[in-house]
């Protein structure tokens, strides 16, 4: 079926025309899993944080996974948390952001936790 839609869209195309093309590699839906565990478990743990979109939020502002945003009329700076999702980030990428993910977990949220042994529970809760 995925064959058949990509010569569909593929014959969409126009011709004689430069097309730029961007190939991307498939995620790994666990590691999204894992990520989501890791949010939960973060809310759990910090009495701050009301629950796991709210962890997620801040594990990204944390991991340096967030734009700024600068209002036109007053000049004021906004950080915000960038997506997640299997669109934004591909495989190697979001990788590198779990990896992120747990340094800044064991490093500023939750300081003393052992990153392989938080890690090895995650990934126990997901498999």
């Amino acid at each position: 079926v995925s064959q058949q839609v990509s010569e569909d869209d593929f014959r969409a195309l126009p011709g004689g025309v430069d097309l730029i093309v961007k190939a991307r590699g498939a995620r790994n839906p666990q590691q999204l899993a894992k990520a989501w565990v890791l949010a939960t478990r973060i809310a759990d743990a910090c009495d701050w944080l009301s629950d796991k979109e709210t962890a997620m939020d801040w594990l990204k502002l944390k991991a340096r996974h967030a734009k700024m945003i600068v209002d036109p009329q007053t000049g004021e700076q906004m950080l915000l948390p960038k997506h997640i999702n299997f669109a934004s980030l591909d495989q190697q990428s979001f990788s590198r952001l779990f990896d992120r993910f747990i340094y800044v977990t064991c490093s500023e949220i939750i300081p003393g936790l052992e990153s392989k042994a938080l890690r090895k529970s995650v990934e126990e809760m997901v498999t």
